[in-house]
């Protein structure tokens, strides 16, 4: 009984290493769609410019995020300080 319990001591510890791996790589790419999302106020402030600037891309891709700092200086002042505010390209207004 011991010994067949001792063999079958790797594939236990495979499994576990293999579901450990797994869990870790669900949360990193949960924490990087989180961060490639913008807050409902810059959402709000910066819907015009998306539609003008930026409409070929996905919400919460990392090419919006791209194209809109690409764009920045061509954004309207209440989309720039929305993203300012909310830690988005620049130094914030507020303190965070």
């Amino acid at each position: 009984m011991i010994a067949k319990t001792w063999r079958q001591a790797p594939k236990l510890t495979v499994a576990i290493v293999a579901a450990c791996a797994a869990v870790v790589s669900v949360a990193a790419a949960t924490r990087a769609v989180a961060q490639q999302t913008y807050p409902p106020e810059v959402e709000a402030q910066c819907r015009d410019d998306y539609f003008r600037h930026c409409s070929s891309y996905a919400l919460g891709s990392t090419e919006l995020r791209r194209c809109m700092e690409s764009k920045s200086k061509s954004l309207a002042r209440n989309c720039q300080q929305a993203l300012k505010d909310a830690g988005f390209g620049g130094k914030s207004s507020k303190s965070r």
